[in-house]
């Protein structure tokens, strides 16, 4: 029961692809990548949410701490950057390194054993109007379970964002999406004992 999960496929990490793009600012045209939305309007691109997290900290914030999990360390025992904080360039082999932490590369490469230890078990539910972006990324692990024959249940709500995703929806958790988690939880448990 996953909720909004963080990029679970680096192939879009909040709108960039981590293993194909050069820059985290930018996108191949040239054109700033948005990374925050309100009301379904863009208000902060990655790169001034970035700046605004360097400047007001010499270290920790959400991005920071992508690298201090999933980068290899530098001489001086920090994480290596995934991409430069002032240009936004990307770094081939922090992000080659990145890849041991991709959930979506993890379960394409070792599907033949977690494959039937997650049968029955994955429900991720995000909004297709994530504050966040988180959207892409669960679309394209979506798709790559669909192709590996999971039977995940992955919901993606259109409207819905960081704010309003856990509020009743008509098809979806009328009662409110922790009323059907918890129920679920516990069905779950009942069959177990």
């Amino acid at each position: 029961w996953s909720t909004a999960p963080d990029s679970v496929d680096f192939r879009d990490f909040t709108g960039i692809d981590v293993y194909g793009d050069d820059n985290a600012y930018f996108d191949s045209e040239g054109n700033e990548r948005p990374l925050m939305r309100v009301g379904g309007k863009w208000t902060r691109t990655f790169r001034q949410f970035s700046v605004m997290e360097t400047r007001t900290r010499d270290y920790g914030g959400q991005i920071a701490s992508f690298d201090a999990v999933f980068s290899p360390r530098a001489d001086d025992g920090r994480p290596m950057l995934m991409f430069d904080r002032e240009t936004g360039e990307i770094d081939p082999d922090v992000a080659k390194a990145w890849e041991r932490y991709d959930i979506s590369l993890i379960l394409l490469r070792n599907w033949d054993t977690l494959g039937p230890k997650l049968a029955g078990k994955l429900r991720i539910y995000c909004g297709l109007e994530d504050t966040f972006r988180l959207e892409g990324a669960a679309k394209l692990l979506q798709e790559r379970l669909e192709k590996l024959g999971s039977d995940a249940e992955i919901i993606l709500v259109p409207g819905r964002d960081h704010s309003n995703l856990y509020d009743a929806h008509p098809e979806h958790w009328p009662n409110g999406m922790l009323d059907r988690i918890h129920r679920e939880m516990w069905q779950q448990y009942c069959k177990a004992r």
